[in-house]
């Protein structure tokens, strides 16, 4: 244990322990946002159950935490990467701040602002380039606030196998057997600008080629291996009318990673940037306009995005407002686990779409707490709108 090591500094050890419970404040911040109500352990020496907490007492255990122990972190450097730094304390203290009027009913703009403006004045840069921020060796990112690191050898990403047709990397110059699953949602798809070099950075869309015959590759099936943005449903009479079979090769793959040609049966190098740069000058921007503040500031950090992806100012804004910014977020964080957030924040999340024809009732904001925990913590207690246990 940490406290019992002898072999650690008095300084070491406070450091230590502060990045173990940022690593825990990031894990209760999943919670209150995707439960909401849920149990909060503390003391790993008990041996008791842990009842229920209320999403406002989760909250106030991580923005307590976060800034119990943000001075005691280490600052961005080579030798942190991958770490909980002062940079992902303050980065987390953003996201809880922008997301405190859906979570506790209270608006939080200017602490958002001032926790973003932290993050802003270290060392972190916006990289010239885009896609370096998801390159196979995408360490090197400037704007990589908090990472997941990934070895191709020792714990390695598998989004190939969770979103590439079964013949995807034979076009793509590598061997693994893939699982054809995840496409993108159509009208997400639809929502960019195809000119946007995030567009096609984003989403894997038309005819997969053989390298080897120049043609395109047919599957399986006898079909031409051409990723569509529509996916159309043959037969829906079996699932409500809503859902179907589709054609294997329908949908647009995520293409945001880029996968290493010449991979032979392994997982992906590429690391996961659970918070970068972009995402804070975003969030600031959102805050700025929501507080009503400085909307030429919240243009420049929005347009700083805009000009970065086309690589020019033809693009920018001659000013902001909460839609844009929108927006500009789902153009620039595909497939980085912040839709849900956003449209729930942004009050998109109960409208009809696609194959929700109907309002999505306020309660599915939350998720429900799994049957499985119940029957391990009978103290449990189901979210509001979910049958009882």
């Amino acid at each position: 244990m940490v406290s019992q090591n002898e072999a650690m500094s008095d300084e070491l050890k406070t450091q230590t322990f502060a990045e173990i419970r940022g690593v825990r404040a990031y894990w209760v911040y999943m919670l209150v946002d995707n439960w909401g109500n849920a149990p909060l352990a503390t003391d790993f020496g008990s041996t008791e159950l842990p009842k229920i907490s209320s999403r406002s007492e989760l909250f106030n255990f991580v923005v307590t935490e976060l800034n119990e122990i943000k001075d005691q972190l280490p600052t961005n450097s080579d030798a942190t990467y991958g770490k909980f730094t002062q940079g992902a304390a303050y980065t987390l203290l953003a996201k809880m701040y922008l997301n405190a009027e859906e979570w506790i009913g209270t608006p939080m703009w200017t602490e958002t602002i001032a926790a973003c403006d932290k993050v802003l004045g270290m060392s972190y840069v916006l990289e010239g380039d885009w896609k370096v921020n998801f390159q196979v060796e995408n360490e090197i990112s400037g704007e990589a606030i908090f990472s997941v690191p990934f070895s191709k050898t020792v714990g390695g990403n598998h989004l190939h196998n969770r979103t590439l047709h079964y013949k995807d990397p034979i076009a793509l110059g590598f061997t693994k057997g893939t699982w054809n699953g995840i496409s993108a949602n159509p009208d997400y798809v639809k929502e960019f600008d195809p000119e946007d070099p995030r567009y096609e950075g984003s989403f894997l869309i038309g005819p997969m080629i053989d390298p080897s015959t120049g043609q395109v590759i047919v599957t399986d099936h006898g079909r031409d291996l051409i990723h569509t943005i529509d996916i159309n449903f043959m037969n829906t009479d079996k699932y409500d009318g809503i859902w179907g079979e589709v054609q294997q090769e329908e949908g647009a793959r995520c293409n945001k990673w880029t996968f290493e040609a010449g991979m032979n049966n392994t997982d992906m190098e590429n690391d996961f940037h659970i918070f970068r740069l972009a995402d804070v000058y975003l969030m600031k921007a959102e805050a700025l306009v929501r507080n009503g503040g400085d909307n030429a500031e919240a243009t420049r950090l929005v347009n700083a995005i805009r000009e970065r992806a086309y690589q020019n100012a033809d693009h920018n804004y001659a000013s902001v407002d909460l839609e844009k910014i929108y927006k500009e977020r789902r153009f620039e964080l595909a497939w980085e686990l912040v839709s849900r957030q956003d449209m729930i924040r942004f009050g998109k999340f109960n409208e009809p779409g696609y194959l929700l024809p109907e309002t999505t009732p306020d309660y599915r904001k939350l998720f429900p707490i799994p049957y499985t925990a119940w029957q391990a913590n009978n103290g449990l207690v189901q979210n509001p709108g979910y049958p009882a246990f």
